[in-house]
Order: structure tokens, then sequence, then C-alpha cells
């Protein structure tokens, strides 16, 4: 969702608990309008996480950045991507 609750895409994803009670390491495929992103990392059972985009396709091309995730006391987390175009070499 963005800033307004308004659907703009999917995910889908996995996490492994690596150490029970204290983090999981993450992969999800965030799935909008135009490509994908891709983001992976250690994402924390308590508090905020920061986690990398690590791929892109589509319009997503050429960026990178990060997507922070916290969650919330009903199971379902608050994320937000960040996103930086890549300058060309």
């Amino acid at each position: 969702m963005d800033e307004h609750r308004r659907d703009i895409g999917s995910n889908s994803g996995y996490c492994i608990n690596t150490l029970p009670g204290v983090h999981s390491q993450c992969q999800w495929t965030l799935l909008m309008d135009g490509g994908t992103i891709v983001v992976a990392g250690q994402e924390q059972e308590v508090g905020r996480s920061v986690v990398a985009v690590i791929g892109a396709t589509g319009k997503y091309i050429g960026y990178t950045g990060e997507m922070t995730s916290e969650p919330n006391a009903d199971g379902t987390f608050t994320q937000t991507l960040t996103l930086y175009r890549r300058h060309s070499e």
C-alpha cells in the first residue's frame, strides 16, 4: 500500500528463523506495476529492521536502496521502501 493505504502491488517471499525470538533471514520480491524489486536481509522480531534492495526489473532497473520493516501489534508490518537512482559510470 502507499501512504494513502491504496494497493500498489503485492509481495512474495520467505523468512528463515535463524535465532528464534530475535531475528530471521528474509527475502521478498515486491511485484508492482512496471516491474519488481527484490529485497533481502535480517529482520528483527522486535523493533525496526533495514534490509537491502538487491535487484530490480522493468522500470526499477538502475535503482538501489533499502526497505525498513517494523512489526505492528496486530501481526502485520509497516514497511517503507526508499529507492535511489544509481549514477551511470
